[in-house]
């Protein structure tokens, strides 16, 4: 199967430039995240923090943004000092 015009394991991702906008909702914060180039299989946690996430696995596809929520009682702030990204382009070569 290819995808983007090559096998998937052929693929070179470039390095993503993630931009993160946080603001604040009932029971929770939105948070808002956008990048330069395709960042694939974006993983997205909170250092020992136990939070709600509506979604902690996502694409983001250059430049178009993407929303999830965060049920907690943390601050912003709190919340965005233990945010950790990684994506399909963190994972190191074989």
């Amino acid at each position: 199967m290819k995808t983007f015009g090559t096998k998937p394991k052929y693929f070179k991702f470039l390095k993503p430039d993630i931009k993160i906008e946080a603001r604040n909702g009932d029971n929770g914060v939105y948070l808002t995240f956008k990048s330069n180039v395709l960042a694939k299989n974006v993983f997205v946690s909170f250092d020992g923090l136990d939070v709600y996430l509506s979604d902690n696995f996502f694409d983001l596809l250059g430049k178009e943004p993407f929303t999830i929520f965060v049920k907690t009682d943390l601050s912003t702030t709190e919340l965005m000092s233990k945010i950790s990204l990684m994506s399909v382009y963190d994972i190191p070569p074989r």
